[in-house]
């Protein structure tokens, strides 16, 4: 004797949908989830105009060392001054 199950008549709740993961941006586009930009009020030698600045990221100031190591000859050793000279150049705080 075979036995039938009856098929249940309620539906399912539909799954809401996923929305598509984002591309990461390329290693040459500014980066804007850690770049900030402030408002800098009337900083001395500006003639009293409020100023905007940003924060220099992390990646940028490690292109920047990268590029000063490159530029003198590769040598070993000066990957603090290389980064200190990058921070300078960049204008980090």
């Amino acid at each position: 004797m075979a036995r039938r199950l009856a098929a249940k008549s309620q539906t399912s709740p539909t799954p809401a949908p996923i929305a598509p993961i984002a591309k990461p941006a390329p290693a040459s586009a500014p980066v804007s989830s850690s770049s900030t930009a402030t408002l800098t009020p009337s900083a001395p030698g500006n003639g009293g105009v409020a100023t905007r600045t940003r924060r220099v990221t992390h990646q940028e100031i490690a292109k920047r060392a990268y590029e000063i190591w490159v530029a003198s000859g590769r040598v070993e050793g000066r990957d603090v001054q290389n980064w200190k000279q990058a921070e300078k150049d960049l204008g980090a705080v």
